[in-house]
């Protein structure tokens, strides 16, 4: 099967989603990874639709929602430890959105991914920014690297 034609880069949708967070979000400090997966699949979609009519609906869409929909959020939230199979290679990349209520990235266990808080970087508090937020990043084939917000 082909790769989708996006009408723009999917991390482009992100980072309008973490641009206009308070205007997306009625409660942005109570926002659930699944309420971030619906919107930026109601964002893509629309779009999709509106470049390529049936033919995303026939294709385009399922295949986006059968991978691309989950991913791509994981890799702009700097303390997950999935983004180390992305091969994000520095820990300046693809920063958009932190776990605040697990610095570490230490989740699992604890609570199931749609049900992670998610926020934007630039919106956390300055007692939030002193929490030290790991960042997840892969250097060479097998060194997964840490640092820190």
């Amino acid at each position: 099967m082909p790769n989708v034609p996006y009408p723009k880069r999917l991390f482009e949708y992100l980072t309008e989603i973490a641009g206009q967070w308070n205007t997306y979000f009625d409660e942005p400090n109570d926002v659930t990874i699944s309420e971030l997966v619906r919107l930026f699949d109601k964002l893509v979609t629309e779009d999709l639709i509106r470049v390529f009519g049936d033919e995303a609906e026939e294709w385009m869409i399922p295949q986006f929602r059968r991978g691309a929909s989950k991913a791509q959020p994981k890799i702009g939230i700097i303390n997950e430890i999935n983004r180390i199979h992305f091969h994000i290679r520095n820990d300046q990349d693809k920063r958009l959105f932190v776990y605040p209520q697990y610095p570490d990235g230490e989740y699992r266990g604890a609570m199931k991914w749609p049900d992670l808080i998610v926020k934007p970087i630039e919106l956390l508090t300055e007692a939030e920014r002193e929490s030290n937020f790991i960042i997840f990043w892969k250097d060479g084939e097998n060194q997964v690297q840490t640092s820190t917000l």
